[in-house]
């Protein structure tokens, strides 16, 4: 099973958790992201996979682009696949288009998930403020 969670999403726990929780054993991630960022999105993106068990696929563009106010925009690349256990399997560079490619394998997914109890553990009922609206959490 797959999730897909687009680009600022990910910078928030919940949607891959939800995601997960619901079976995904991959999330794909497109984004945007230039080249200065990288050191928190590669940190993002491997607890991603760990804290919810499974693999994270985030997939940036390249090159020089334009906003839409005509600011120019360079995407740094990068896009990589994060195993469950957060270790980096496969990575794009920053300077070509390529494809970045890796092998999945699913029972690592289930031997996570049942060596680490991420799932099990969750207490719920302390933490039902994430439900509430921004401007209602004090």
């Amino acid at each position: 099973r797959m999730g897909i969670v687009l680009c600022y999403d990910s910078l928030f726990p919940e949607p891959t958790r939800i995601m997960a929780l619901k079976g995904a054993e991959l999330i794909v991630i497109p984004f945007g992201a230039s080249t200065t960022e990288h050191s928190i999105w590669d940190q993002l993106m491997v607890a991603r996979a760990f804290e919810n068990g499974c693999y994270v696929a985030p997939c940036n563009a390249i090159g020089n682009h334009s906003m839409p106010d005509g600011s120019p925009f360079n995407l740094g690349g990068k896009s990589l696949i994060a195993n469950p256990y957060g270790a980096i399997i496969a990575q794009g560079g920053t300077d070509d288009e390529e494809i970045v490619t890796g092998d999945l394998d699913l029972q690592e997914v289930e031997d996570v998930r049942r060596k680490y109890f991420m799932f099990r553990d969750r207490r719920p009922d302390t933490y039902d403020i994430l439900s509430l609206p921004s401007e209602d959490v004090t």
